[in-house]
């Protein structure tokens, strides 16, 4: 299990999105699309919820996830210079 786990870490690594960076890059871009991931899993269950305070949590938390994204975006961007 943990083999399998670690394979794909190092595959998300060395992917680095197709950029010229290395490792650290790559890292950056693997939480980026994490990020992305936990945006829109926080944005469907803002409209699930029928409790109008946790529907509004979940959608400040996509928003914190969106800009937690564009940061790890930004930082690629910095090390691929």
């Amino acid at each position: 299990m943990n083999d399998i786990r670690k394979e794909k870490t190092e595959k998300n690594t060395e992917a680095g999105a197709g950029t010229k960076c290395g490792g650290e890059c790559g890292w950056l871009h693997y939480l980026a699309k994490i990020e992305d991931l936990a945006e829109k899993k926080s944005k469907i269950y803002s409209r699930l919820f029928f409790n109008a305070a946790l529907a509004q949590d979940m959608e400040r938390l996509a928003v914190s996830h969106a800009q937690g994204k564009k940061a790890l975006l930004t930082l690629a961007k910095k090390e691929e210079a």
